[in-house]
């Protein structure tokens, strides 16, 4: 089954990582767009937040939140 993401590619960037209490990690991330070969391209860039807990297992996404960020005027 295709999905309308299917041919979407992007490269996330870890801007800044906040330890808010033991174990639990807040992640800000940038989402840039990118072709198939990691190569930026233009369209919609986004402003992620991850909350990252220590599990017994390991490190697990807890939450997340994506905003979508205009592009800058050159």
């Amino acid at each position: 089954m295709k999905s309308f993401l299917h041919d979407s590619f992007a490269r996330y960037d870890v801007v800044k990582m906040l330890e808010t209490a033991p174990d639990v990690i807040a992640v800000n991330v940038v989402q840039t767009p990118t072709d198939s070969t990691g190569n930026p391209v233009d369209g919609s860039r986004g402003a992620t937040l991850h909350v990252i807990a220590g599990q017994v297992d390991g490190w697990r996404i807890a939450a997340g939140q994506n905003t979508a960020v205009a592009p800058q005027a050159v």
